[in-house]
């Protein structure tokens, strides 16, 4: 973990993508702006593997089907370090849940590992 030394979102958002493997950005609404646009746009410049994880109106099935993608995702590209991305909690205040579940999905099916939340 390292500072940047501006407190602009663009360079933390470039250091996040080039100091990881690959970058996932989950988002419920397809329009995508902002931070997270600049995400996809630095990833492809940097020519790092992408995967964007889109929920739309539907729920549960598609954290399965979100989950078994990224485990694909993540094996194809020997990921070690994972970015994960997406809009801000104000334009998207379901996008972080999204993310969560899916996460959580993956990690559950990892040999031995059990999610256990840290949110009080």
């Amino acid at each position: 973990l390292r500072e940047t030394p501006s407190s602009k979102y663009a360079q933390r958002t470039e250091w996040n993508v080039r100091d990881s493997d690959a970058t996932v950005v989950f988002t419920v609404e397809a329009r995508i702006v902002g931070g997270t646009l600049l995400t996809l746009e630095i990833a492809r410049r940097l020519n790092k593997p992408l995967l964007c994880l889109h929920r739309g109106n539907a729920a549960s099935p598609t954290v399965a089907s979100a989950a078994s993608k990224l485990i694909r995702f993540l094996c194809d590209n020997r990921v070690q370090r994972l970015n994960v991305a997406g809009p801000r909690g104000s334009q998207q205040p379901e996008a972080a849940e999204y993310g969560r579940s899916v996460l959580k999905r993956v990690y559950n099916s990892l040999p031995g590992r059990e999610y256990a939340s840290t949110q009080h």
